[in-house]
């Protein structure tokens, strides 16, 4: 079992606001929309990678594994894990599959199972973090940042 390290996202420090929220616009017409966050090296096939993250809202969410080499993937969290209220946290473990990069990370309302002008979700900052291995850590910025 490998332990994280240092967090591979860039700019989950949210520029020293309290928390990034998301509310999907009435105007989705897909019913999706949400935050990027680019990771400061492109990881390999093979790799296991961890995330994790405090989200409360209204929304059924997607993570999607932003990939070249192939089609991206997806991690779908249900509206009954979050609340409203209280930051729930969220741990996602991945394996990059064979021939394929990972660039970055797209957290979003679920396509097709929410709703515009009610969905939204907030994470809490200094809590997002993606790192290398199996088991999550506190957070820390990437050291780009």
């Amino acid at each position: 079992m490998q332990v994280g390290g240092r967090n591979l996202l860039l700019n989950t420090s949210f520029d020293g606001e309290i928390s990034k929220i998301y509310n999907l616009p009435l105007s989705a017409t897909s019913g999706e929309g949400g935050l990027t966050f680019p990771l400061s090296k492109a990881l390999v096939a093979g790799t296991e990678v961890a995330i994790q993250f405090q989200v409360r809202g209204l929304a059924n969410l997607n993570i999607y594994w932003i990939m070249t080499g192939g089609n991206n993937a997806q991690t779908v969290i249900s509206k009954s894990q979050i609340s409203a209220t209280n930051f729930s946290t969220i741990t996602q473990r991945y394996t990059i599959p064979e021939g394929r990069t990972l660039n970055s990370v797209f957290i979003c309302t679920a396509y097709g199972n929410s709703t515009p002008g009610t969905d939204w979700f907030e994470i809490k900052t200094q809590t997002l973090k993606l790192e290398v291995g199996q088991v999550s850590t506190d957070w820390t910025p990437a050291p780009e940042d």
